[in-house]
């Protein structure tokens, strides 16, 4: 059997009308341009029309859902605004003095690392700067 053939029947035993993405579940294997290439053969054939068109959910667009047997397509709507908000005005920054970190104890000893030998991260040039 041919997806044109699948979605000939798949329309054809529908109880209401369908989107591309809901004919592409019975057919098994065919890509969605597949599908909307037979859905516009059969519209041109008159065999499937555009019932209505719903919000596909994606990026503010419609997508037709389409209907077994002849008739006329439903006009495309424009999809309803996506109700972004506008972006927050930021406060302006003020200029405030920098808090003090007095808060923090300044360590009274060096720091030291324990190391059995030589330092393995220092390269013999490295280690005479140093002394």
């Amino acid at each position: 059997m041919t997806h044109k053939e699948t979605i000939q029947l798949v329309l054809q035993q529908a109880s209401r009308p369908l989107t591309r993405q809901e004919v592409g579940v019975a057919c098994n294997g065919a890509t969605t341009s597949i599908i909307q290439k037979h859905l516009r053969t059969l519209q041109e054939e008159g065999k499937a029309h555009v019932a209505d068109w719903v919000s596909s959910g994606y990026r503010n667009s419609m997508a037709p859902r389409w209907v077994w047997g002849p008739g006329v397509d439903a006009p495309k709507v424009k999809a309803p605004p996506s109700g972004r908000r506008p972006p927050k005005v930021q406060a302006p920054i003020t200029d405030r003095p920098m808090p003090l970190s007095s808060h923090l104890r300044i360590p009274d000893t060096v720091c030291k690392t324990t190391f059995i030998g030589e330092n393995p991260w220092l390269t013999p040039l490295t280690a005479q700067k140093l002394r």
